[in-house]
């Protein structure tokens, strides 16, 4: 009987470390520039909060505003631990990039194709040959457009996705989406606000593509 009471005590006891363990990291962020705000979605029981931020500094709040000195990709941690000692990690990657540059991204004729293409930019460069066809159906309703319109586009997967708006020239006019999106279709609505009637163009990116189209306003 004392041996049986022994196991039991130890099943016990490992069920609860077990449990104490039970804490699974997440994380949701938005930008704004070369500004980050992090969120912690943690699920579970945690003490303690730990962001990498990926240029060398590190933050303990549970949700962070974080400014980068530099554009660029940034691979993020955010560890989670308790106070029994359990800690999990889990890594996540974010675009910052200066959004009163001229210069952000090249676009090859925006006048060339209506239909969804696939260029190269300098936030994420993949030869058009490796490019997957992650995203799909990229259109903006309606187009012309004269004070609103909606892009709307499919995710074959979840991803990391950054959705702007550029000029005929090149230059970056309007960031309305830097952010991990689940797959299936995605909506998001665009207002003209002061931007002149003429060619804009509509770039959806994710760490594998970057796929165009064209979008009028009258």
């Amino acid at each position: 009987m004392k041996r049986l009471t022994i196991i039991i005590v130890a099943l016990m006891f490992s069920m609860a470390a077990q449990a104490a363990c039970d804490i699974k990291p997440a994380f949701s962020y938005k930008t704004k520039g070369l500004t980050v705000s992090f969120t912690n979605k943690t699920q579970g029981a945690f003490t303690n909060v730990e962001w990498t931020l990926g240029d060398g500094n590190t933050s303990n709040e549970s949700n962070p505003k974080y400014t980068y000195s530099e554009p660029g990709m940034k691979v993020f941690t955010i560890t989670v631990s308790n106070a029994d000692g359990c800690s999990e990690t889990f890594s996540g990657k974010v675009y910052v990039f200066n959004i009163s540059s001229n210069n952000v991204v090249t676009i090859n004729n925006a006048e060339q194709e209506e239909e969804a293409s696939t260029t190269k930019t300098d936030v994420s460069p993949v030869p058009s040959a490796l490019a997957s066809k992650m995203v799909r159906s990229l259109i903006s309703a309606p187009n012309p457009a004269v004070a609103q319109t909606t892009i709307s586009f499919d995710l074959s997967e979840s991803t990391e996705v950054l959705l702007r708006i550029f000029d005929s020239s090149g230059k970056l006019v309007s960031v309305l989406a830097n952010e991990q999106m689940l797959s299936g279709r995605q909506e998001f609505p665009f207002q003209r606000n002061n931007l002149a009637g003429g060619t804009y163009v509509v770039s959806v990116a994710t760490p594998t593509e970057t796929s165009t189209s064209k979008l009028v306003l009258i």
